[in-house]
């Protein structure tokens, strides 16, 4: 059964959960995947995440326009140019966050937790479950797994 996507949770996705989606195609990120494209929920991946996702399967030796041919085939994912952080955003991401890789990760879930209530963090990286991080992002920080059986059980 499809869902308005405009009423469901909008995930924001890091590069491991994005590369795990794609690089196994049974387990729970490719899970997400295939509901967003029944439209229970939608992805959201900043352009900085594609970047670094082009990094990785270059290091792998595996083209990225497999890839990207295959995110084509997926309703309800959504890429969005970062815009230019703010001095806050900046200022914040620094405090809370020690690799500067994982910064701009943080100020796009930030802001997309900022503009939509319905929108979480959706990540397998612990430096995102640190408590000051957490509640950065109004706690809207979960697995894939927590995040999967949270919407199985009715709770977004």
């Amino acid at each position: 059964m499809k869902r308005n996507t405009a009423t469901s949770p909008k995930l924001v996705i890091d590069t491991s959960t994005f590369f795990s989606a794609l690089y196994n195609r049974k387990g729970n990120e490719a899970y997400l995947f295939e509901l967003a494209d029944i439209g229970k929920c939608s992805i959201h991946i900043s352009d900085y995440i594609l970047t670094e996702l082009k990094e990785v399967f270059q290091r792998k030796n595996i083209d990225f326009k497999v890839a990207l041919d295959l995110l084509r085939t997926y309703k309800n994912i959504f890429i969005s140019d970062i815009l230019t952080p703010t001095v806050e955003e900046i200022a914040l991401a620094k405090r809370l966050i020690n690799d500067p890789k994982d910064r701009p990760v943080f100020i796009f879930a930030l802001r997309m937790i900022m503009r939509y209530p319905d929108s979480f963090f959706v990540s397998g990286d612990k430096v995102f479950f640190n408590k000051s991080v957490k509640n950065a992002l109004k706690s809207r920080v979960l697995t894939t797994r927590e995040f999967i059986e949270k919407l199985d059980a009715g709770l977004l």
